[in-house]
């Protein structure tokens, strides 16, 4: 491990681009509020500032209209249009209102970092921070809204304007007659007496000929509240349509029309639209992860590297394995030796040898062979007991070392909790059940892990799909233990035919945070955070596997004969995750290589297929002797963990001990196994020599 104290930000960007996720840097101080390192500036609908919602151009727009507005005719828009504008200048308004406090809480809220966040990250958790903002103000906003339409509708409250119910009169006049009401009816038989959103085309009338003519985007209703919600904005868009206006309201007001090309909504976007989105055209966001550096100050930063074997350290390590196994067989061979010697009653086996002289000359060689197979024996048990040693201890030790991070890391933002009394605010919210317990701290659930208890589990979103052998196309969300489909190579050089052994884990309606990578092509997969997946590293030049929320855009996806180039990498929350199992560990998803495991276990992709090698073979025996029809990890569990899985993950640490282990035996066993078969070699050479001399 090497360290640098209170590094600077040129220092710090210099370590990040050489050692990456390695770099680890502690925050001296974990708590800031957003509003020191980003700045969120909405620009609103042209709409919202021009003058056709202030109050004085309204004014001068119906000041040539009769002063009662009964004199026209019933569906006539010259009654409605001074309420349009007003309600529209309303909507502008509440829109600002809601859009600035949405940001102000944002910025205002905690940001909670006990470590120092590479700048991918840190803009990767902004956009997501800022993504949630944008989603949760204009639905609190509707809610608000509906609530209101909804009293109307319900209280069936009559409109001053007559445009819902009208009154019926019987013809008959006493002390006791009232009026009855009646539902108006619209387009299509819509009853403003069953629905809010009844409409019509909004036209002027001529009042001798009863001529018509048409506005257009502008629509009338039950209320004008309610045609407002249906109506467009396209007539602003045309200077004859507002030529129109300006004829039939006897305004003299100048009427410009906006230009298309400077707003992102098209010119037939509902008012109803423009709602849910508050009428912003865009978030303008500025984010300073250099005032983020000063801000959490890290006091030092360190990385954790492994050297490389060179031919210097390879000569030094067997001159120091030749010293350590000299001193071993020095003190035990001795030993050895005396014991031979007891056992094969050497004396008494010399009487016997004397009357042959090849076989009186050959007895010291023989007795040198038995010495040196038994020590080589012992040195070979030797090997092994220290390799299974070695790999107990560095696997005891990485763990231990991980929960003293973790140890440190809640015990530094538990201190920093007690410290604050703000409230505590989790952005984005605890998924899953998850309680936010301190400032962007979720206390998740059983089962349920991440910042914000989004999933621990290694899963593919439900929508995604696969190839099938027989060239269907399935949602993994439907796959079936038995399914034949296309795996990839990880390399990407060819198309392999796998199997589906089981459905690991599933969420149908669970919501998960997934990253979604899109290729130049159109080709995306979505992937839980640490689910992994073979990317081509230009910077190595070579293909790695690596957790999703570690992929970066300079990475190149693995496709069947190509490496795709990543254009965007979004995150995003979405309902139903589902974790197939395959034969070979892969499984393409839309024409994308892709992992079937994550790295939560802290094994390889190799060591996983290890650790998974008597599920595949339990798999293969069963369907050979049934039949390819039947599944052999059939259970009534529709939704969660598979119980083999639940097995695993209950004693993965076990599991990994053991896997490591024999990975690490192995090698060693085919070693001795070699010295082994090379000295009987040996021994029979020697000898068929001795016999040939003689």
């Amino acid at each position: 491990m090497k360290t640098f104290d209170k590094p600077s930000f040129n220092l710090y960007n210099q370590l990040r681009q050489k050692h990456g996720d390695k770099l680890k840097c502690p925050c001296s101080s974990i708590v800031s509020t957003y509003e020191r390192y980003v700045s969120i500036e909405p620009v609103f609908h042209e709409i919202c500032s021009s003058p056709y919602v202030e109050d004085q151009w309204q004014l001068y727009l119906v000041a040539g209209l009769v002063s009662n507005l009964s004199n026209y005719a019933q569906r006539d828009y010259r009654r409605f249009l001074y309420a349009h504008l007003r309600f529209l200048t309303e909507l502008c308004q509440l829109s600002k209102e809601s859009t600035d406090k949405a940001i102000k809480q944002f910025l205002t809220s905690l940001s909670v970092s006990a470590e120092l966040m590479s700048e991918i990250k840190f803009h990767e958790r902004l956009e997501l921070l800022i993504e949630q903002v944008r989603s949760n103000a204009p639905a609190a906003f509707a809610h608000n809204l509906l609530l209101i339409r909804n009293i109307n509708l319900g209280n069936a409250i009559i409109s001053a304007y007559g445009t819902n119910y009208e009154y019926i009169f019987d013809g008959v006049e006493d002390d006791n007659s009232y009026f009855a009401t009646q539902a108006i009816l619209y387009d299509d038989g819509c009853t403003c007496g069953l629905y809010l959103n009844c409409t019509t085309q909004a036209s002027f009338i001529e009042a001798h000929s009863s001529e018509t003519i048409a506005i257009k985007g502008l629509k009338i209703g039950c209320t004008p509240s309610e045609s407002l919600h249906a109506s467009t904005l396209e007539c602003f868009y045309n200077q004859s349509c507002l030529n129109l206006i300006q004829k039939y309201t006897n305004s003299i007001n100048r009427m410009t029309p906006f230009s298309a090309s400077t707003s992102r909504f098209s010119i037939n976007t509902t008012i109803d639209q423009l709602i849910n989105s508050l009428f912003v055209e865009q978030w303008k966001t500025t984010k300073s992860y250099s005032i983020y550096f000063e801000l959490c100050s890290p006091m030092l930063c360190s990385y954790t590297y492994i050297q490389k074997f060179n031919l210097l350290y390879a000569v030094t390590l067997l001159l120091g394995l030749q010293g350590g196994l000299t001193i071993i067989l020095n003190w035990i061979c001795p030993k050895i030796v005396r014991f031979a010697n007891k056992c094969e009653h050497i004396e008494s086996n010399s009487a016997q040898i004397l009357d042959t002289p090849l076989e009186t000359s050959c007895l010291p060689c023989r007795k040198r062979m038995s010495i040196w197979s038994i020590c080589l024996i012992v040195v070979g048990i030797l090997i092994i007991a220290g390799v299974v040693v070695v790999t107990y201890i560095v696997t005891r030790k990485k763990e231990e070392t991980q929960a003293n991070t973790w140890t440190k890391i809640t015990t530094l933002s538990t201190t920093t909790a007690i410290t604050t009394s703000t409230k505590a605010v989790c952005l984005p919210t605890c998924l899953n059940g998850g309680t936010c317990t301190q400032p962007n701290v979720c206390d998740c659930t059983k089962d349920w892990k991440g910042a914000y208890c989004e999933t621990d589990n290694k899963c593919y979103y439900g929508k995604d799909q696969v190839q099938l052998v027989n060239g269907e196309k399935r949602s993994i969300e439907y796959l079936k233990v038995g399914d034949r489909v296309w795996s990839i190579s990880p390399d990407g050089s060819s198309l392999i035919e796998d199997e589906i052994v089981m459905m690991a884990d599933s969420g149908p309606n669970t919501p998960a945070m997934f990253y979604t990578f899109k290729t130049i092509e159109g080709y995306e997969v979505s992937l839980t955070n640490r689910h992994t997946i073979p990317v081509f590293d230009p910077n190595d030049n070579q293909v790695r596997i690596v957790r999703a929320s570690q992929v970066t855009r300079e990475h190149y996806l693995i496709m069947y004969n190509k490496k795709g180039a990543i254009e965007n990498i979004s995150i995003n929350t979405r309902i139903g995750f589902y974790a197939p199992l395959t034969l070979t560990g892969y499984l393409a998803v839309n024409n994308i290589s892709t992992s079937v495991f994550s790295d939560s276990y802290r094994l390889s992709q190799n060591s996983f297929q290890h650790a998974f090698m008597p599920v595949r073979v339990y798999y293969h025996v069963m369907r050979w002797y049934f039949g390819k029809t039947y599944n052999p990890f059939e259970t009534n569990i529709k939704e969660g963990l598979h119980p083999v899985v639940a097995f695993y993950k209950q004693h993965s640490g076990t599991i990994r001990t053991v896997v490591l282990t024999i990975e690490n035996v192995i090698p060693a066993l085919l070693i001795i196994f070699i010295l082994y078969y090379i000295q009987k070699i040996f021994i029979r050479l020697f000898y068929s020599g001795l016999d040939k001399s003689n």
